[in-house]
């Protein structure tokens, strides 16, 4: 198959169901087209059944640790490319069932998470590679990745941005983590914060609490039940200039 040409992989993908080495050329087909971007290429391969979670190898699981993974998915390669389309083309196998929080076991050699392909970036890439992989980190945590997760050293993703000083992608890591771990629990958090300034920004609160609640317990009634007294407190004295 020429590099990139549809015509001929659509072609093969028709035409090769019986072969004996269909899922290992499938599997080399989803990194290539992972990595490079190639996303009309990926789109036919999805269309055509291509398993966007193969175990590594060609599709083969002889020597898996414990039936995990023998290396990379494609959803690895993508969140490692630097390619142009990145963004779509891990959206792409996100949206087909690709696993965010999926751990490949090789042995002899390290074991990472999607989420610590995505943040090892060298310190001199132009800053719109930055973006992309900012914004794939962000993709992995909607779709399950969790910002706790160590690799085989024990080693999170957010201690892996700050070794290779992806400093936007760190920030973001820690503040999930801090949630506790899962996008999910960051967002909710946020989306109080957010509800509460548009709130305050909307109108003067009073007649709001004027009912006799009071301006803290009426605060902590747009709260979760469960959120940390110590995060309400920064709220609480955040805003205390509009209470005045």
């Amino acid at each position: 198959m020429i590099r990139k040409d549809c015509k001929s992989l659509e072609t093969w993908l028709k035409t090769s169901v019986r072969d004996a080495d269909r899922k290992t050329r499938l599997y080399a087909l989803l990194r290539h087209a992972a990595f490079e971007s190639w996303l009309a290429g990926l789109e036919l391969l999805i269309k055509y059944d291509a398993d966007v979670n193969p175990p590594a190898g060609g599709g083969r699981r002889d020597g898996a640790l414990d039936g995990a993974r023998l290396g990379p998915t494609p959803l690895h390669y993508a969140a490692a490319s630097k390619a142009t389309h990145q963004v779509a083309v891990v959206d792409l196998l996100l949206a087909a069932g690709a696993d965010a929080s999926s751990t490949p076991a090789m042995e002899g050699s390290a074991v990472l998470p999607p989420l610590h392909f995505a943040v090892s970036l060298g310190r001199r890439e132009e800053e719109a590679v930055k973006d992309r992989r900012y914004q794939v980190v962000v993709h992995l945590l909607r779709h399950g990745a969790r910002a706790n997760a160590e690799d085989a050293n024990h080693v999170t993703a957010e201690a892996r941005a700050r070794q290779y000083r992806q400093f936007r992608c760190e920030k973001l890591l820690r503040a999930v983590r801090l949630a506790g771990g899962s996008w999910e629990q960051y967002i909710g958090q946020r989306y109080e914060l957010v509800a509460l300034r548009a709130l305050c920004a909307g109108e003067r609160p009073r007649a709001r609490w004027a009912g006799g609640l009071g301006k803290e317990l009426f605060l902590r009634s747009l709260f979760d039940p469960d959120l940390p007294k110590e995060l309400f407190r920064k709220v609480l004295s955040f805003w205390a200039p509009v209470w005045d």
